[in-house]
């Protein structure tokens, strides 16, 4: 490494040697892009022994017995070349790139004419070519109508976006905590001690007396703490009415300090489920479900309130959305009591609703459905039922259950309106006239509130539904209004897809693009975000060609860049393509319109669209001097399409290329070629390259039927008089000259060469009478001074 970096400080003092020192010298260097691969050109005086290696990300390429010639310029730096350094290593000249990612595979190549070495890179296996027109790897490959890439974002409202209104809604959320089912409990006081005391505080128990039951037991404890097996019972019997009363801080209190104490296996079961269930009343489900599972088989198994601890069991899972757990309880074979029967039944309807076994619940539900029941009483229960017959198509059922839920007591305001809204999107789905109102009478009574929110926006779906472009239009501003006031951040991706959405139908293209773009950056890891996606793909190409149409060639290429990656998820016309092409090429961004030009030559090979490609990319080309380029697509085109419409300017362009780049004779053979179009352009400047290489005979058979009429070029039709001229045919000139003797610029040219022609032919008088008229009147005066010394020779 020393070794190399020492030649790399001392490089030039020691590449640019004497000419004398070597015979060889590299004179210039050049690099083409291709699709996945690029071509580095090196043009020697001659071609020299050399060998190619490659470490890593360096290419090395070594000329044996070659100088530096002081004219050469080393490449810039850009997407593929980092940097180009020369160096001397032993007797051979070292090229050295450093590119910004390893190629797969290399090949170096002799040319002639002129000498150069190229060497060939690709970063694809086998050659194959990486699109890179967006300077991104992975575009997409050919279809049918343009190009598509490997689907990244699909949506199934794709080519049915209508269908989006009806079908898709935020769930609607009605948070409710569950109550928890507390029957009256066995009697055990009174039967195991025959105390009359406990046969009346039983009685009042059994009667929902609590109040009394409480203030009784208060009383006698405060004297005389409990310390017999009977006191422990009245104790129990005690924290029971104070956790049915609602106290339950203080029942907690009370069931612990029963608990501490050796008890009976009844009095222990009832306590242990009396202080699980306050717990789970109190909002400490975790606690409560541990205590019962620590002590379900040990303490409850077999006792009379197994399934009341079953049913508690099965409740907290039900809270937690354990739904298989909940249904393993409650199918447990523990012979039921009657007074548990109607409850559990309930709770098995809710248990197969949450498992998504909906038709088994349906019948509970039905089956629960008379004055009284347990389901009216719980609100939990209602909103499930409710959801149940909405998803199997009960929908007037689904409109009681959540009227009966609005009416529940103890709900916020909030939870009413959104059973009240629930009412609504089920009366709708039903199609029953006579609940029509009920919606707007949501949006009236709960303007501000989520569920008057949910309510216009369900509204505004079906005026969209409804409407025509102008209505959906319109009810894309309903939508964007929804989009700020949703409390939920799920509602307002909702509506602010909708909007986009609403404005796409409504045939706004822009406003569309302008709202997508607002929601991918506010909602890109959303629900809805693929659906966003997908749009944004549909719209997004007819806007930009718009765009360039309209010449607005900025705004679209910000709008490409902005979304490149997702354009290129999805299908793009060949129009797209072209119009981006130009957009880039009106801004000065060559490069880039290059590149596309480059990619759609590559992919539309062997389509019908390939040969609309050629033309627009080989004068891209040619502006930016890359004439070898020109040279290898043009000569493409020309063995491909030899009935192609623009068959006669890539011939010329390629012509043109060999010409600047002093290939003359390359250009020369070509303008041999049996298929050369007759076009008055090419004539002449089939005339300029043969003048310069000295074949008067081939300049005198330019413009031979060169257009339909033969109305060619003055310039072109005066060097052909002077090229038949030199080759003695000077009277097949003469005609060619006589039109142009009076011409503005051409004429005292043409004039002095058609006296010499006659002065040739020995008509002297008639000659020398022409060549005076130039030398007095001539209007220029470099063919003045040549008439003049003409005349004067003459004279001698």
């Amino acid at each position: 490494m020393r070794k190399f970096t020492f030649f790399i400080a001392i490089g030039y003092l020691l590449l640019s040697l004497p000419a004398g020192a070597a015979e060889v010298s590299l004179q210039r260097m050049a690099k083409e892009e291709g699709l996945g691969s690029a071509r580095l050109l090196f043009e020697l005086s001659s071609l020299p022994a050399y060998r190619l290696q490659r470490s890593g990300q360096r290419v090395d390429l070594f000329f044996s017995g070659t100088v530096v010639d002081p004219s050469l310029l080393l490449l810039p730096g850009d997407e593929t070349v980092v940097k180009v350094l020369l160096a001397r290593h032993e007797k051979d000249l070292m090229v050295s790139f450093l590119l910004r990612r390893p190629p797969v595979r290399m090949m170096a190549t002799s040319l002639r004419n002129p000498d150069r070495i190229a060497v060939d890179l690709f970063w694809d296996e086998g050659g194959a070519r990486t699109a890179i027109a967006f300077r991104v790897a992975g575009l997409p490959g050919r279809s049918g109508d343009g190009v598509v890439g490997a689907p990244r974002h699909s949506s199934p409202y794709e080519g049915r976006w209508e269908s989006f209104f009806s079908e898709y809604r935020t769930p609607l959320q009605i948070p409710l905590v569950l109550r928890y089912s507390l029957s009256r409990l066995p009697a055990g006081w009174a039967r195991r001690t025959g105390s009359e005391l406990a046969r009346n505080l039983e009685g009042l128990a059994a009667a929902g007396r609590w109040d009394e039951v409480q203030s009784t037991l208060a009383g006698i404890i405060a004297k005389e703490p409990p310390s017999s097996e009977e006191g422990r019972w009245s104790e129990a019997l005690w924290g029971e009415s104070l956790m049915r009363l609602g106290q339950l801080d203080k029942a907690n209190v009370v069931f612990a300090d029963v608990a501490k104490d050796g008890l009976g296996p009844q009095l222990r079961a009832r306590v242990l489920y009396l202080q699980a269930f306050s717990q789970a009343a109190g909002g400490d489900v975790y606690a409560a479900r541990k205590l019962l599972h620590d002590s379900a088989t040990a303490v409850f198994q077999g006792s009379e309130l197994w399934p009341h601890a079953l049913l508690l069991q099965a409740e907290l899972a039900l809270a937690l959305g354990e739904f298989d757990k909940a249904l393993s309880y409650l199918q447990e074979n523990v012979g039921w009591p009657a007074e548990l029967q109607t409850v559990r039944d309930l709770r098995l309807a809710d248990a197969l609703a949450g498992a998504g076994q909906l038709e088994p619940a349906v019948q509970l539900y039905r089956s629960l459905d008379f004055p009284g029941s347990p389901l009216f009483s719980h609100p939990v229960s209602l909103r499930q039922a409710a959801e149940v017959y909405s998803e199997t198509g009960g929908f007037a059922q689904a409109t009681l259950m959540y009227e009966q839920l609005a009416g529940a007591e103890d709900l916020s305001r909030d939870i009413r309106g959104l059973a009240l809204l629930g009412a609504g999107l089920a009366a709708d789905a039903s199609g029953d006239p006579r609940r029509a109102h009920l919606l707007s009478q949501v949006w009236g009574d709960f303007l501000d509130a989520e569920a008057g929110i949910r309510a216009r926006l369900k509204l505004t779906d079906k005026r969209v539904l409804a409407g025509g472009e102008l209505e959906r239009r319109r009810a894309a501003i309903d939508y964007s209004e929804v989009a700020q006031l949703a409390p939920l951040r799920e509602l307002r991706e909702e509506a602010a897809f909708k909007q986009a959405l609403a404005l796409y139908l409504g045939n706004e293209p822009m406003a569309t693009v302008e709202v997508l773009g607002r929601f991918l950056r506010e909602f890109s890891s959303g629900e809805l975000a693929p659906e966003a996606r997908v749009l944004m793909r549909i719209v997004l190409p007819p806007v930009i060609v718009k765009l360039v149409e309209q010449e607005q060639d900025l705004q679209a290429l910000v709008l490409l860049e902005q979304y490149r990656e997702l354009l290129l998820a999805g299908p793009m016309s060949w129009t797209f393509l072209l119009d981006v092409a130009r957009a880039s090429t009106r801004l000065g961004l060559l490069e880039r319109a290059y590149k596309v030009y480059l990619y759609m030559l590559d992919v539309a090979t062997g389509t019908a669209k390939e040969e609309e490609f050629y033309l627009p990319f080989l004068e891209l080309a040619f502006d930016r001097d890359q004439y070898d380029l020109v040279g290898t697509y043009a000569l493409r085109y020309l063995t491909r399409f030899p009935e192609g419409k623009d068959y006669n300017r890539i011939y010329y362009l390629n012509v043109r290329a060999l010409q600047l780049a002093g290939r003359l004779d390359a250009a020369a053979d070509l303008l041999r070629y049996s298929l050369r179009p007759k076009d008055e352009a090419l004539e002449s400047l089939a005339a300029d390259i043969f003048w310069d290489l000295e074949r008067y005979d081939e300049v005198a058979r330019c413009f031979d039927d060169s257009g339909p009429e033969k109305q060619n070029p003055p310039q072109g039709m005066l060097l052909k008089a002077e090229a038949l001229s030199r080759i003695g045919r000077g009277q097949e000139a003469l005609p060619m000259l006589e039109p142009l003797l009076a011409h503005e610029l051409f004429g005292d040219q043409a004039t002095f060469r058609y006296a010499k022609i006659h002065l040739n032919q020995g008509q002297r008088e008639l000659g020398l009478k022409i060549m005076q008229g130039l030398a007095t009147e001539g209007k220029g005066s470099l063919w003045r001074k040549l008439a003049q010394e003409t005349l004067a020779e003459s004279r001698l």
